[in-house]
């Protein structure tokens, strides 16, 4: 019901954008809309090339609709594949209706003839976004050839074959990738570990205590510093290089793509070793089981996800369907001594 009154107002406030701003007249204008998190920004960016490249949209003129959550990565790595920049912050989107007029504002004053929503999780508020649009052509999935050729599938590759429809060409991409990573002077020591301890929802959060005798055990037996990334304050039982709070999307990139090896809870820097090539461990509750966990070999063989028993008890497509909208199994079902013959495989 509360979805229900929500669309009613933003229909209302596209139908009022429609009697109250100019109407620019779109010529060969081509909008992305992409607002979800950072981690699926990562697993989706490398196709803003393939489309500012294309035959089809070489000539247009591209504008980017995003989670301003991933701006400094985006201004840092992918700002030469489009013209234009609308940001928006999904949390005022939902909560403040003139803030969503001055987004509407901005998107209709821009003027669009085609619209594209590449994200497979469509929302309240992507679809007030294309709407807004006003374009004549609009593609996402679930419309017109848009279907998915296998459910099953690992969300990076879920992009590949929204933008191979898209573009009418294979796509060449094996997997996601950083170019150009800027060598910052972060003092960092020769050998360390990056563990992250933080992920926005709490059922993913593995506890500290785990952390830290699986920090201690790195740092004694194989002889790394532990640099430990994550929330605000956070801190391990243990000695650490603690960077928590301080460092900038490009930074964190930067620090993992020179690690040993990542331990983290799943959330975004697991995509970021992945796209990095960094050795990784990702410990998950199940939460997207397959679609943001379980990485294929083929796109990255270097990654490892450690679930709790009640997961690896089942096979891969009933964990997809269990689990496809969220998991509440106990992460803390997990114990350090499940993860340790994991790390002893990845650094051997």
């Amino acid at each position: 019901m509360k979805e229900f009154f929500k669309k009613k107002i933003y229909n209302l406030i596209i139908l009022s954008g429609d009697l109250l701003i100019h109407h620019k007249k779109p010529e060969n204008h081509l909008l992305i809309v992409r607002t979800d998190a950072i981690g699926d920004y990562i697993l989706f960016r490398n196709f803003l090339e393939e489309v500012r490249k294309s035959e089809k949209y070489r000539d247009y003129k591209i504008t980017l609709c995003g989670n301003e959550l991933w701006r400094n990565l985006f201004e840092n790595f992918d700002k030469d594949f489009v013209d234009d920049v609308i940001w928006v912050s999904p949390i005022k989107f939902r909560k403040n209706p003139f803030y969503i007029y001055k987004i509407i504002r901005k998107i209709k004053k821009a003027g669009f003839d085609i619209a594209i929503n590449p994200m497979y999780s469509k929302t309240l508020q992507t679809d007030v976004l294309m709407k807004a649009s006003g374009a004549t052509e609009k593609y996402q999935w679930g419309e017109k050839f848009f279907t998915l050729s296998d459910k099953y599938q690992f969300e990076f590759n879920i992009n590949k074959e929204f933008f191979e429809k898209l573009l009418n060409k294979k796509i060449e991409i094996k997997s996601p990738n950083f170019v150009n990573i800027p060598q910052l002077d972060l003092k960092l020591p020769e050998k360390f570990a990056v563990i992250f301890t933080g992920a926005s929802d709490p059922k993913r959060r593995w506890g500290l205590k785990n952390f830290s005798q699986i920090a201690k055990i790195i740092n004694q037996r194989y002889d790394y510093k532990i640099v430990l990334v994550g929330g605000e304050k956070e801190e391990l039982d243990t000695e650490t290089i603690n960077m928590t709070g301080k460092t900038s999307l490009t930074e964190l990139i930067n620090i993992i793509s020179k690690a040993k090896i990542l331990i983290s809870n799943d959330s975004s820097p697991v995509h970021v070793a992945i796209a990095t090539k960094t050795p990784a461990i990702c410990i998950s509750n199940g939460n997207t089981f397959g679609r943001f966990t379980s990485c294929p070999n083929d796109i990255f063989d270097k990654i490892e996800y450690v679930y709790p028993d009640t997961v690896d008890d089942h096979s891969f497509k009933e964990n997809f369907d269990r689990f496809y909208f969220g998991s509440t199994v106990n992460i803390n079902e997990i114990t350090p001594e499940k993860v340790l013959p994991v790390i002893e495989k990845i650094l051997k």
